[in-house]
C-alpha cells in the first residue's frame, strides 16, 4: 500500500532540472536584451545629430541620412523612380527613357520640375556600389534597431563627373537597370 501512494521518481543523474536551464536562458537574454538596448540608444543619438551636422555641412552626416529608414515604411518599387538623397536632400533619382537619349535625373522633394543634375546613360563610364556605414556600423545598426540599412550608388561620368546618390531604397534594383540599359561594356572588379 505504501508503495501506491508514494509516485515513483526517477533517481537524480545530476542534470540541470528544466527550472535552472530556463533561468540560465533567461539571464542570457536579459543580459543581451541590455546590451542590444544600450547600444540602440547610442545609435539613435548618434543618428539624430545628422540632421544638424548636414545642415551645417558635414559630408559624412549628409551621406547618412536616411540610412536607416522608419519602421513599417516598405520602399517604393521602381522601376523609373527610386526614392533617395543627394547631397542630404530627399529626392527621386528617375530614368527617363522617353527622351532621345535615356538618361538619369535627380529631382530634389522640395522642387520637383527641377533636376539638380541629368546624365545620359551611353556617358556613364562607372557605377560604384557604396555603403552609408561601414561594414561593422551596418551590423551593429542592423542588429541594434531591427532595420535594414540602406546604401547609396555612385555615378561617374566619361567628362569625370561623379554623383553620389545615397539612400537608395532599391539599390541594387537602379544598379541592374543601370547596366542593362545602353550599350556599354562592364567590367567587374
Amino acid at each position: 500500500m505504501a508503495s501506491a501512494i508514494q509516485p515513483d521518481t526517477p533517481p537524480h543523474t545530476g542534470g540541470e532540472s528544466e527550472d535552472t536551464k530556463y533561468a540560465a536562458k533567461s539571464k542570457a537574454n536579459k543580459i543581451i536584451s541590455f546590451f542590444k538596448g544600450t547600444t540602440k540608444t547610442g545609435v539613435n543619438t548618434a543618428l539624430s545629430t545628422d540632421p544638424i551636422r548636414a545642415s551645417i555641412g558635414s559630408k559624412t552626416a549628409q551621406n547618412r541620412l536616411g540610412v536607416v529608414p522608419s519602421k513599417g515604411v516598405s520602399p517604393d518599387s521602381g522601376p523609373i523612380e527610386f526614392p533617395c538623397r543627394f547631397h542630404g536632400k530627399k529626392g527621386l533619382l528617375r530614368i527617363i527613357i522617353s527622351a532621345a537619349s535615356p538618361c538619369i535625373s535627380f529631382a530634389n522633394e522640395k522642387t520637383p520640375d527641377k533636376s539638380e543634375f541629368v546624365v545620359p546613360i551611353p556617358e556613364i563610364r562607372e557605377l560604384k556600389k557604396v555603403g552609408g556605414l561601414g561594414w561593422k556600423s551596418k551590423l551593429v545598426v542592423g542588429w541594434s534597431t531591427d532595420r535594414n540599412v540602406v546604401d547609396g550608388l555612385s555615378i561617374v561620368t566619361n567628362k569625370g563627373e561623379e554623383w553620389h546618390v545615397t539612400a537608395v531604397q532599391l539599390r541594387d534594383e537602379l544598379f541592374n537597370r543601370l547596366v542593362a540599359m545602353g550599350g556599354q561594356k562592364w567590367e567587374s572588379w
